[in-house]
């Protein structure tokens, strides 16, 4: 299982150099003069919009980042303890019953998942935003939390977990070198640290396989781009992929199917926009599963225990799944009918029959789902701000301007409430965007 991994966005269409200067100053006064024609066309609408309290969009959300336990018995989330984020666990079917696990008292939970063990909650913490990251490990049952990685001044990256061993945990730390992420085991049943792997000189992550095995270490070159290094027959690690620079943010690993021989993984090397390849590690060989030639491929659903390919998700104007696998279709359209056609899954059960779905909203707070695929049914858990459900936010809109070259920029046009008309500031589409509030 490969953790971490980001959604990856389209890339933009660069200026030439020569032109990239008149192309800011010509931007910079185009934004000017819009900005005073909005301010002058919905000023006395905004007068009349009550304003939202910064507690409420900046403050702790109430519920976030919903997870299920892989046996689906249990039902996590991060809420605030004492004004404290902390992740907090009820019995799927009883939410009332919920109770914090963890007790941290200082810069709150930002992350946490669930062990293959169905019994512990995994989390990074640091102390004071030092980014000395620490893996922790709460035991549900008894309450007790217990740190991993108890290292002074060294940081802990988690890489994955293992279903054959649910005990072990893959972490990195650099705690030999500060420059160098080696790889260890971390027991849960005994807090144990085992090495795993040495990180060779420049390395910076760790592709592992279902075992657990290194597979890969994604070392950074001097021009910009990586290359991906593998075991020769000699145990060495020799240089095996090469990504050159203008494919960095968009060529990363996904994870290996149940065989170990095929990595999937996200690949724009050659073509405009990334797509989602099954790589052959034996052969070298690659095969094209979906691509779209206007959308780098934004996410992937993969079947947990087959480790088949599910479906993709492009991100033209909006995020939208392509089944790949059948078994799918009936609930990719269901969730689709639940918002505007976005939405992740967050979290699923081992044997895939339970899926927890988050589906943002521009012009409201986010919601989960508990989603149960053996009925269709897709049942309300939360939202993450109920102060949000009436507030007076703005639709976002995805226009596609052309621009004098004739190429498309793809833009979003939030108006203020209760005005009709507004004007639309269009630059390019370097990041993308996702539905936010507005």
């Amino acid at each position: 299982m490969l953790l971490g991994l980001n959604p990856f966005r389209s890339r933009a269409t660069r200026d030439p150099g020569a032109t990239r200067a008149a192309h800011a100053g010509a931007r910079c006064l185009c934004t000017l003069a819009c900005w005073l024609a909005i301010t002058w066309a919905v000023a006395p609408v905004a007068a009349e919009t009550p304003l939202i309290p910064r507690k409420v969009l900046l403050g702790n959300p109430e519920r976030v980042q919903a997870r299920i336990s892989p046996d689906g018995r249990f039902l996590s989330y991060l809420a605030p303890n004492e004004g404290v984020l902390n992740v907090w666990i009820a019995p799927i079917d009883r939410l009332e019953e919920a109770t914090p696990v963890t007790k941290d008292t200082a810069s709150g939970v930002k992350e946490h998942l669930w062990a293959y063990t169905n019994r512990h909650v995994l989390h990074l913490q640091d102390d004071s935003g030092d980014e000395h990251w620490r893996l922790l490990a709460t035991d549900i049952r008894t309450g007790a939390t217990r740190d991993l990685t108890p290292f002074e001044g060294v940081q802990a990256r988690l890489v994955g977990l293992t279903r054959a061993d649910p005990d072990r945990v893959l972490v990195a730390l650099n705690r030999r070198d500060p420059r160098r992420h080696d790889l260890y085991a971390a027991d849960l049943s005994d807090g144990s640290l085992t090495l795993v792997e040495s990180c060779p000189p420049g390395g910076v992550s760790w592709v592992i396989d279902e075992s657990g095995a290194a597979r890969y270490v994604v070392r950074l070159t001097s021009d910009g781009g990586a290359e991906w290094l593998r075991r020769d027959q000699q145990g060495a690690w020799t240089p095996g992929l090469a990504v050159p620079q203008e494919d960095l943010l968009t060529t990363q690993p996904i994870g290996f199917d149940a065989s170990g021989r095929t990595l999937y993984m996200l690949d724009s090397r050659g073509r405009d926009t990334s797509a989602l390849v099954a790589f052959d590690t034996e052969t070298g060989l690659d095969e094209v599963i979906v691509t779209d030639a206007r959308s780098d491929i934004g996410g992937v659903l993969i079947d947990p225990s087959s480790r088949a390919v599910q479906a993709a998700m492009t991100d033209r104007l909006r995020p939208r799944w392509r089944p790949i696998d059948t078994s799918v279709t009936r609930d990719v359209l269901a969730l689709e009918r639940l918002g505007e056609g976005a939405f992740w899954v967050v979290g699923r059960t081992l044997d895939d029959r339970l899926w927890v779905v988050s589906i943002p909203d521009d012009d409201g707070p986010a919601f989960y789902y508990l989603h149960d695929r053996s009925t269709g049914v897709s049942t309300p858990l939360f939202a993450h701000s109920s102060q949000l459900k009436d507030a007076p936010l703005a639709p976002m809109r995805p226009v596609v301007i052309e621009s004098r070259d004739g190429l498309e920029m793809v833009s979003y046009l939030t108006v203020p409430p209760g005005s009709e008309s507004g004007v639309i500031v269009g630059g390019g589409r370097a990041g993308g965007d996702d539905v936010r509030l507005r």
